[in-house]
C-alpha cells in the first residue's frame, strides 16, 4: 500500500523526511487506540487483536517518506552526493547472495526454525 501511496508524495522532496516523522508520531499516538476491525490499516485495533506480520499504515509509512526525503537529498537529480568505495567482485557476489536467492532461504529457513523450537520446547511439531 506505501509503495501505491507514495506516489502522491514525490513532489514534497526533502520535506518528506518531517512528515515522516509526523506519520511515525501518529502511529504511535494509534497504537494506543483501540477500535473497529476495519481500521487496522491505520493502526487502529481492536483489544483482542494479535498479529506476527502486521504493519499498519502508521507509522510505518513514515519510514517509506523519510527514505524517500533522503533519497532526494543524497541523489539530487540522480547524482550521487557521496562517494562509494570499490567492493571486489567476490565480496560483492557473497553481499548480493542473500537478495538474489530470498525466496529460497525464506522457505529453506522457516521449516528450520519451527524444528529447533520443537526441539527446544520438547514439542511435537509434525
Amino acid at each position: 500500500m506505501s509503495v501505491i501511496i507514495s506516489t502522491f508524495f514525490f513532489p514534497l522532496k526533502k520535506y518528506n523526511i518531517g512528515l515522516g516523522f509526523i506519520f511515525i508520531a501518529v502511529g504511535f499516538f494509534f497504537s494506543t487506540i483501540t477500535g473497529p476491525i476495519w481500521l487496522l490499516f491505520l493502526g487502529i485495533h481492536p483489544a483482542t487483536f494479535s498479529s506476527v506480520d502486521y504493519e499498519p499504515l502508521f507509522p510505518w509509512f513514515g519510514m517509506v517518506l523519510i527514505g524517500m526525503g533522503l533519497g532526494d537529498y543524497f541523489y539530487n537529480g540522480n547524482i550521487r552526493k557521496f562517494p562509494v568505495p570499490r567492493v571486489p567482485g567476490s565480496l560483492m557476489r557473497a553481499l548480493t547472495f542473500p537478495g538474489r536467492h530470498s525466496l529460497v532461504i525464506y522457505l529453506i529457513h522457516q521449516p528450520i526454525i519451527i524444528l529447533l523450537l520443537g526441539v527446544l520446547t520438547n514439542t511435537k511439531v509434525l
